[in-house]
């Protein structure tokens, strides 16, 4: 600590200022600690400044000549908010010796500024005179700090206190030890109400078990755990769903309290149930459907297929004694008996689709002789009618695969059919290959008609076609390509369409290797 040699070169000494000079002389005080002391510190006598140091100094701007002078009054360096008290205590000064008091209020500097103080003041005798010693500690930061927390929480308290989700704590052993004001909306009781264990508001259902035990693992281990829903039971008896986010308060690695939120999700839970009851009942509907379609699709089959074997029969037995035109009438009762038969086998294949009863058998297929072979020889008669040029390019000599075979064959059967179908001229060609991966592919490409773009995305939907009512120039039911994905799906196979209207189409079936 430094030594202050010369009294009169001390700073806040002033030669014209006895009254200083005197209290440096004392021995009672400590000059360097005082002179050097960060806080503030002043000397009164008789109601006026007769000391300050340096830090004083610093703090208000106002040099210790200015301050010793006799029309300095002290006032100034008080705010005007603080002006009464300071008045006040003024009227009524310490007069004991070791009489001490202590004081918060508001400073002013020299400079305007305002600076938050707590004065310690004491009465002291030197030389057997009276002083008022004073030290004054700076909480302008503090002030600052403790206004902004106090700020910071009037905040939360009104976002806790207005927000719709309820806010609670509670102990390691589930008991409720804080619950915000939405304890009124949400359990039907006053916060100081709900304060027992929560697990008094769950009702029976299972998925409460799930809430507790997430809950006990958090106690257990100090770790967040995920939200979880949780059905209770208000203090009047109202059924409410809730979400919970909570997470544990851990000191010295033990769980001391758990804190969380409550958020009412009872009218999304409804909404979800009305949902889950109305995809049920058009499952139901949808199911019904189905099995009313295969039954009546049965009604139509039998009856159907006798007039096709007779009409083949009379085709030909009659074929040398019947003309051309009864021909041609034969012809088109053939062709449409086999469209209606046709609607029925997809009818009854979606039926079957949809209702879950089709049970695919998985085996090793070859799907040049076992699928692309068969279908041509189908269609062989259909081809040779339009004068279509036809050609299987086998692009790989590995063409087995584990599918179901009557599924796959639907899938080129009816891709097969439309491209003949759609394509008035020109050619139908069917490439086979493996890809890197050696996933199996299977293009069927046509120089027909083509897709508009704008129909694309409703390609594979049941019962749509690009064109629609009875103009249209081709006939069909728009269950055909729907089957197509849904067999795909059983084989876990892709499918994918490329289309320029009036240029032609590109299906392209991908089975995984």
């Amino acid at each position: 600590m430094g030594k202050i040699t010369d009294n009169e070169n001390a700073p806040g000494i002033n030669a014209g200022n006895p009254e200083s000079k005197k209290i440096f002389d004392s021995p009672l005080l400590f000059k360097p600690l005082i002179e050097q002391s960060l806080n503030p510190i002043y000397v009164i006598k008789n109601d006026k400044l007769v000391y300050v140091n340096a830090a004083w100094e610093k703090l208000f701007g106002y040099s210790a000549d200015e301050v010793y002078q006799p029309d300095f009054d002290y006032i100034k360096i008080v705010a005007e908010e603080s002006v009464n008290f300071i008045t006040s205590r003024r009227k009524n000064p310490l007069v004991t010796e070791n009489t001490k008091s202590n004081y918060e209020f508001t400073g002013k500097t020299k400079d305007g500024r305002k600076v938050n103080l707590v004065a310690n003041v004491s009465q002291i005798l030197i030389n057997n005179e009276q002083f008022v010693l004073g030290i004054y500690q700076d909480i302008t930061e503090t002030k600052k700090i403790h206004n902004s927390l106090k700020e910071t929480e009037q905040r939360l308290r009104n976002i806790i206190e207005n927000s719709t989700i309820l806010f609670y704590s509670h102990t390691p052993d589930h008991r409720i030890t804080y619950v915000s004001p939405q304890s009124k909306t949400f359990l039907d009781c006053e916060p100081e109400e709900a304060l027992e264990n929560w697990q008094n508001f769950l009702t029976d259902n299972p998925i409460n078990n799930i809430g507790v035990e997430r809950t006990n693992i958090a106690i257990r281990t100090g770790k967040p755990q995920p939200p979880y829903e949780l059905e209770l039971k208000t203090k009047k008896g109202r059924i409410i769903w809730v979400e919970v986010h909570e997470a544990p308060i851990v000191e010295n690695g033990k769980t001391v309290a758990m804190v969380g939120s409550l958020t009412d999700i009872t009218i999304k839970k409804q909404a979800e149930q009305a949902l889950i009851k109305a995809k049920e009942k058009a499952e139901e509907s949808d199911k019904l459907k189905s099995q009313f379609l295969a039954q009546i699709s049965h009604e139509i089959r039998t009856p159907i297929n006798i007039i096709l074997n007779f009409a083949s029969l009379i085709s030909n037995e009659m074929k040398h004694k019947i003309d051309a035109d009864i021909k041609e009438y034969l012809k088109i009762m053939d062709s449409s008996g086999r469209r209606i038969v046709r609607t029925i086998d997809l009818i009854l294949n979606m039926s079957e689709i949809q209702t879950g009863t089709y049970n695919p058998i998985y085996k090793m297929i070859d799907i040049q002789n076992d699928i692309l072979k068969p279908a041509y020889e189908e269609f062989k008669e259909f081809i040779k009618d339009k004068n279509l040029a036809f050609e299987i390019k086998m692009l790989t000599n590995q063409t087995k695969l584990l599918a179901d075979e009557y599924s796959v064959f639907q899938i080129f059967h009816n891709l097969i059919h439309n491209a003949i179908k759609y394509t008035p001229a020109g050619k139908i060609e069917i490439n086979v290959n493996r890809d890197t991966a050696k996933n199996l592919i299977v293009e069927v490409n046509d120089t027909g008609v083509g897709i508009a773009k704008e129909y694309l995305p409703r390609l594979f939907h049941p019962f749509t076609q690009e064109e629609q009512g009875y103009s249209r120039k081709y006939e069909g039911n728009g269950l055909g390509l729907a089957l197509v994905k849904k067999y795909c799906e059983i084989n876990n196979a892709q499918i994918n369409v490329e289309s320029e209207k009036g240029k032609g189409t590109t299906f392209r079936v991908i089975f995984p290797s």
